[in-house]
């Protein structure tokens, strides 16, 4: 209800914003190129995004980056560099720590987890 009502009085559209996302969890996007798509500043774009998700823009989209590469986890054997630039991340070691901080293991343990259930 909230985020309907936001969006009606406003041309903020936190959907829009989040396929945006969702289309580039292959590549960097910055907080600048989020606003500039929503024709807000940078500072009421990260304010609007946060009033709505109760997150900030980029550790929302690091979330989703990091949601992708647990689905490539669970459902392949793909090696993980090719997981990490699946997602944007050309630095595998970047990934594996950026990932345990997120889910509190590394992928490599992720993997082995759900392997084991």
């Amino acid at each position: 209800l909230r985020v309907s009502d936001f969006n009606a009085s406003s041309k903020f559209n936190l959907k829009a914003v989040e396929q945006l996302m969702q289309d580039n969890l292959h590549q960097e996007l910055s907080l600048d190129a989020l606003a500039h798509y929503s024709q807000l500043s940078k500072f009421h774009f990260a304010k609007k995004f946060k009033e709505l998700t109760d997150s900030s823009p980029i550790q929302h989209f690091i979330n989703m980056k990091i949601q992708k590469a647990c689905l490539d986890l669970d459902n392949g054997n793909l090696p993980i560099k090719n997981i990490a630039e699946n997602v944007g991340y050309n630095d595998p070691y970047y990934f594996s720590r950026l990932f345990k901080k997120v889910v509190g293991m590394s992928p490599k343990q992720y993997r082995d987890s759900r392997h084991a259930q």
